[in-house]
């Protein structure tokens, strides 16, 4: 039987500009996953995965939204997009893998 997402709490939505309909609109693009492992957790949660910026804690919920990169379980927001991750550092890894894999062929 298929986990169910749980929508987060008003005031968590809150926090990141978001309606419970734009939340669920995010999840339905997402394909109802995960973004990064594309799979749902046995507890249902997505973390709402966001750009860490200067004032974030100033500025308005309507702005903080523009920040909202999208939902991922706990594991994929720590392992993979947590603080200090850029595009630049993303593909350094996957670079970093590829090599091994060639490596290995040999």
């Amino acid at each position: 039987m298929p986990v169910r997402p749980r929508v987060p709490q008003s005031a968590t939505l809150r926090r990141y500009g978001l309606t419970a309909a734009e939340w669920k609109a995010i999840l339905r693009l997402q394909g109802g996953v995960c973004a990064i492992c594309r799979r749902m957790p046995p507890s249902g949660r997505l973390v709402t995965d966001h750009v860490h910026v200067r004032g974030w804690k100033k500025m308005p919920p309507e702005q903080r939204k523009l920040f909202v990169r999208g939902l991922l379980c706990f594991r994929c927001n720590t392992t993979f997009v947590g603080r200090g991750v850029t595009v630049e550092r993303s593909q350094n890894v996957v670079l970093y893998l590829q090599r091994y894999e060639a490596k290995k062929l040999r």
